[in-house]
């Protein structure tokens, strides 16, 4: 039964192509789609080392964690929402750890040091180059993890980089907004005034809203290649619900610390933080790998066949390509694709 079991996942269940398994029924369909997606999640988190890779990208976010925050926050500040910034924050498991204080602190002087016109050149350049590591970082992981040997020009890099500080507190303004709107007196006077009574459920919802849009945009847009809209869906779907998920299990467990201050006492805490922040990474890196499974499952069919075919079978296949793109081109069609082919 076990050898059964693993010639199947590792064999039999790649003979099953998309065009075989038409004739099967829906569930059939979609039960050997998500095996194959589990099994090449499984082996590219083996394979690329993603705990490691995971951890050296801790790493780096602890190191540009402030200087991130700094200057999401002098953009807040400059649209006059770095409050809602701030309680934001506080709203986090982050504000049983003592952290958040501690890291507007130090936010403040960055941001007055920079006001005063002392923090220049090498401080400036220390900043900058921070934040341009770290997601360069992430861009360098999502593309082994695609595959993509090339990355961005340093110009489209910064483009992007620009758009995600500019875009976490105009989500976190948007999200403070609808649920201001519910605690105002013009709910009572329109037609919103129904939803009233789900205002916990609806608030909690639009967070775990826009938890999904980022984790969708990141795998969209970090990638040096094509990621198509579906494929990217349902990796930040379940990834952005597990982090939101594991956001209150941290919260209840530094609360639990807090309470016991056994064993580590108040340096408990941080460590909570460090390990939610490499859980964070090690997901996001997931639902990468996700995401191209699902974009790319069907090129791993017949793998284990096509890498035991001989050469002469190789060379046939070869011939009958070659005839099929001369017979396409002879006839003035549009010329086949990669996939097709």
């Amino acid at each position: 039964m076990i050898k059964k079991i693993t010639r199947f996942l590792t064999t039999d269940i790649w003979r099953l192509t998309s065009s075989e398994l038409k004739s099967h029924n829906r569930l059939k369909r979609w039960g050997t789609n998500l095996l194959k997606v589990i099994l090449l999640v499984v082996r590219g988190f083996s394979s690329k080392q993603m705990n490691l890779t995971a951890g050296g990208l801790t790493y780096n976010l602890v190191y540009a964690i402030i200087p991130i925050f700094a200057l999401i926050l002098a953009i807040a500040r400059g649209f006059g929402f770095a409050g809602v910034v701030e309680n934001q924050l506080n709203a986090t498991f982050l504000s049983g750890t003592g952290v958040v204080p501690l890291m507007m602190e130090m936010i403040d002087k960055y941001l007055e040091t920079a006001q005063g016109g002392t923090f220049i050149g090498v401080g400036l350049l220390i900043l900058i180059w921070a934040v341009y590591s770290f997601f360069r970082k992430v861009e360098t992981v999502f593309n082994d993890i695609w595959d993509v040997k090339k990355s961005r020009s340093i110009a489209r890099q910064a483009a992007n980089y620009i758009l995600i500080l500019f875009l976490i507190p105009i989500l976190v303004i948007v999200s403070n907004g609808i649920e201001i709107l519910f605690h105002t007196q013009i709910v009572s006077v329109t037609w919103l005034s129904s939803l009233s009574h789900w205002h916990n459920t609806i608030v909690r919802l639009l967070q775990f809203v826009i938890v999904w849009g980022v984790f969708l945009w990141l795998y969209i847009a970090v990638p040096n290649t094509k990621v198509k809209f579906l494929s990217a869906l349902p990796p930040a779907i379940v990834m952005g619900t597990i982090f939101q998920l594991m956001q209150m299990l941290a919260a209840y467990i530094i609360t639990l610390l807090n309470r016991m201050s056994v064993v580590y006492g108040a340096f408990g805490s941080v460590l909570i933080s460090l390990m939610f922040l490499q859980w964070t990474c090690l997901l996001i890196m997931i639902g990468a790998q996700m995401s191209f499974a699902i974009q790319h499952n069907e090129e791993f069919d017949y793998e284990q066949d096509i890498n035991a075919m001989s050469r002469r079978y190789k060379d046939f296949v070869t011939l009958f390509l070659m005839r099929s793109i001369i017979l396409r081109f002879n006839m003035g069609e549009k010329p086949y694709t990669a996939n097709e082919l």
